[in-house]
């Protein structure tokens, strides 16, 4: 570089060294355009990028997912599509609301109770068998059976029932009768479970008679029961009993009779909940319960029931509370027992 002199004697840089810083500026100048440049196109690539690929991960695709697959659950069954929250809806009848329970299990209970003819187990009529045939039975029931005591006459030990005098067609296994003693007045018997009894005297013939206390009784919601629940149970307590005889008193027959007929009026005018509909029906109950595990049925409601399908007025205790019956009631069922006999009865 060449130096020139000013006139104070000093020497100075030449121009070279102004040209120098100049190229320098240019190239740092042209360095920031190319890096601006290719940021520019690095940046155009970017945004081109995600517009070809949003329509993959849009709310549009997704919601469009429940329209294409509409057609099939149309074709699923009911119950098997995959929308689960109808499953309780289905599953309503263990809730035991009569307003969900499925149609069959309410169609028995809306048809008229079946014809003496539709059943294969009614004790068919015969000759009178006189007297002394009802000495082969002992009679286990509720109260209707525990005033055969007075009103009948068959010997005391002939008659099953509690010392409280009622008992409840409920948990039949566990129920308990006053055991009969030959010679001790029967209000001084000991309550012994029925199995024990049955297993100690072992009768001929045991005639049953339930379904008044706690079936027909409690007919209201009061245990938010369905129809279809309370037949069961009352069809459950049926084969108990026959289950109970079978165990302890092999030799022993059977023999179910119709709960008794009742009277409406008298009912409502005590303000008891029972009704004759409700015997019809529980009647009907045993009567199928017996047929489908062979038991012979005395249906003694034939002869006890008026013009209007109730008790007849004229059977009805002294009470008249629509219940309880007369002396002249129990002549009347013990002649039905005579002239419905047993066939072979002598050959148990």
């Amino acid at each position: 570089m060449t130096m020139q002199q000013n006139p104070g004697g000093n020497r100075v840089p030449h121009n070279g060294s102004e040209s120098l810083l100049n190229k320098i500026l240019i190239i740092l100048l042209c360095v920031t355009i190319a890096a601006v440049v290719i940021l520019g196109l690095l940046f155009v690539s970017r945004l081109s990028a995600p517009v070809t690929e949003t329509p993959v991960t849009s709310g549009v695709t997704t919601d469009s997912l429940p329209i294409t697959d509409a057609p099939d659950a149309t074709d699923v069954p009911a119950g098997t599509g995959p929308v689960t929250t109808t499953s309780p809806i289905t599953d309503a009848p263990a809730t035991d609301s009569p307003s969900t329970e499925p149609p069959a299990t309410d169609a028995p209970s809306t048809e008229p109770p079946p014809s003496g003819d539709s059943y294969t187990v009614f004790i068919p009529e015969s000759p009178d068998a006189g007297v002394d045939y009802l000495k082969n039975f002992v009679f286990l029931g509720d109260s209707t059976t525990y005033h055969m005591h007075h009103y009948s006459d068959l010997d005391d030990t002939q008659v099953w029932v509690p010392a409280g005098g009622t008992l409840e067609f409920s948990d039949m296994t566990n129920k308990s009768v006053a055991l009969p003693v030959d010679g001790v007045h029967y209000a001084d018997w000991t309550d012994v479970r029925i199995s024990e009894v049955l297993s100690k005297v072992k009768p001929k013939v045991l005639v049953v008679t339930l379904g008044i206390n706690f079936s027909a009784y409690y007919n209201s919601e009061d245990y938010g029961w369905t129809s279809a629940k309370k037949e069961e149970y009352f069809k459950l307590q049926v084969k108990n009993v026959y289950n109970m005889v079978k165990d302890n008193s092999p030799n022993t027959v059977l023999v179910f009779q119709s709960i008794y007929p009742v009277i409406d009026k008298a009912l409502i005018d005590k303000g008891s909940p029972i009704r004759q509909a409700h015997v019809d029906e529980r009647n009907k109950w045993l009567y199928e319960a017996c047929e489908e595990l062979g038991i012979p049925v005395l249906k003694t409601e034939d002869v006890l029931k008026d013009a209007n399908g109730q008790l007849r007025s004229e059977f009805n205790s002294y009470h008249l509370d629509g219940i309880h019956l007369n002396p002249d009631a129990y002549r009347t069922i013990l002649n039905y027992v005579r002239t419905h006999a047993l066939p072979n009865l002598s050959n148990h």
